[in-house]
């Protein structure tokens, strides 16, 4: 596959210019370490797990373990071209290869200067991930917001890229749009409509499974308790039902669910579960109609890895090959991304408007927000926000509270409103942080609304 640049910074000299920066912030992270241990009256290796864990690595690396005496064991370890200056800006992809090496996609949704998506590929060459091409797609950056992207099967030796449009679809169900490499361009290969309506969209894992021609679009509902998997299949210009299967696993924690290899005619079911540790890899195959266990080892993985970067799933079978894309450090603080999310598990939807509030006194700003957002466990990204019935003479603020909390303070009138909201999108924040967001008017009362990340569970919002 040829390579092909963009017309920006080269992908190399963005990489080498953050694993400089990174580096530099592994011996500051290294020296807080022992420094909050000693005050907090903690045990230092504990502490210094969790925080040097980020810091070790300037980039980003692509572990791999398999099956081995009944555990998932290290089976490779490998650095890629990828550095901390891409860190929260798209999600990553490991996928087959024939070099047995997973190759790596890197979907980039944020921070291209055309505005669009773009697609950055490394393989596994001469025993080292070297970038074998950087390629532009057709899809923007408003529409990756509108759902999950996803690389899958191989057209022409580079895999094909899909959109899952899980929001703001005017028939009320979930899309697919597929785009192909061509001439160096990922460009429109079909678009088409689901029988899913958008209300399942939070509700479980979406996935494109590659078969013959157009992928099958599967879901993984997990919202009522009750584990199931079902399937679509493209007939004409629609996505149509063609199987729904119970899944029978002892309850798990939580985790990632993914689809992976075949088994007879329906892809195996895979799960790793993250919490509450140590981190485990089930696995179920269809049998008599349902998902059935057929097997379950324990990984040699830290714990403390759980949150540290992307699982998947992969391979043939029977067994899947277990890899993490693991996350390095961020850039010193003049970035406000910190690690990007599973694409494969997380899922888009408007933050519920909180509840109204008791009829307020003459003269309250009655201003409406709404916030789009992106979660996975611990962490939550900003994917938009939008302000209505807002005062001409109004002002918003915008302030973050928490450890994990980017360096965030929003502060604007009403003519600079638009580019206030605008310079929170793809802000990335952690359980327990709180965003609080305050409109004030002269000589009327402010309107105050935090909104609080949790861990494992959405976003809760409401009036202070």
């Amino acid at each position: 596959m040829a390579s092909r640049r963009l017309s920006d910074l080269s992908g190399r000299q963005r990489r080498l210019l953050g694993a400089a920066a990174a580096a530099q912030l592994g011996l500051l992270a290294a020296a807080l370490t022992v420094l909050v241990a000693a005050a907090a009256g903690v045990g230092v290796a504990l502490a210094a797990g969790s925080l040097t864990a980020s810091a070790a690595n300037t980039t980003f690396e692509v572990r791999l373990q398999t099956l081995r005496t009944g555990a998932y064991r290290d089976a490779g370890d490998y650095a890629t071209q990828f550095g901390p200056v891409e860190v929260g800006q798209g999600t990553w992809q490991a996928f087959d290869s024939s070099s047995g090496v997973p190759e790596l996609g890197f979907i980039q949704d944020v921070g291209t200067p055309s505005g669009t998506v773009a697609v950055h590929l490394d393989a596994f060459v001469d025993g080292a991930y070297k970038d074998i091409g950087d390629y532009p797609s057709r899809f923007t950056t408003a529409q990756a917001a509108d759902g999950t992207l996803q690389l899958f099967g191989t057209a022409g030796g580079a895999p094909e890229l899909g959109l899952i449009k899980l929001r703001s679809t005017t028939a009320k169900t979930v899309h697919v749009d597929l785009e192909a490499l061509t001439k160096g361009v990922y460009k429109d290969v079909g678009e088409y409509t689901s029988d899913f309506p958008v209300a399942d969209g939070a509700d479980g894992t979406w996935q494109l499974v590659a078969g013959s021609g157009a992928p099958e679009l599967a879901f993984i509902a997990t919202s009522t308790g009750a584990v199931e998997v079902h399937l679509d299949a493209v007939s004409g210009t629609t996505y149509k039902r063609v199987a729904n299967y119970p899944v029978k696993l002892s309850s798990p924690g939580a985790g990632v669910w993914e689809l992976f290899g075949s088994s007879a005619a329906a892809p195996e079911l895979g799960y790793v579960e993250l919490k509450p540790g140590p981190i485990q890899v089930r696995w179920a195959t269809l049998r008599s109609g349902i998902y059935k266990l057929a097997g379950s080892s324990p990984s040699v993985f830290s714990a403390g890895l759980a949150y540290d970067g992307i699982w998947q799933l992969f391979g043939p079978g029977p067994a899947p090959v277990l890899a993490l894309v693991k996350t390095p450090a961020p850039p010193p603080p003049t970035t406000t991304e910190t690690v990007p999310v599973t694409v494969t598990t997380v899922v888009t939807e408007p933050l519920p408007t909180p509840p109204p509030p008791k009829p307020h006194a003459r003269g309250h700003v009655r201003a409406r927000l709404a916030i789009s957002y992106r979660f996975d466990f611990a962490r939550t990204r900003i994917l938009g926000v939008r302000v209505s019935h807002f005062p001409r003479r109004g002002r918003i603020e915008v302030r973050c509270y928490g450890r994990s909390c980017p360096r965030l303070a929003v502060a604007a009138g009403y003519r600079r409103l638009g580019g206030a909201l605008r310079s929170l999108h793809g802000r990335m924040l952690g359980a327990g942080d709180l965003l609080k967001i305050t409109v004030t008017a002269p000589g009327l009362l402010p309107e105050e609304i935090g909104v609080r990340i949790r861990d494992g569970e959405k976003p809760r919002a409401r009036l202070l």
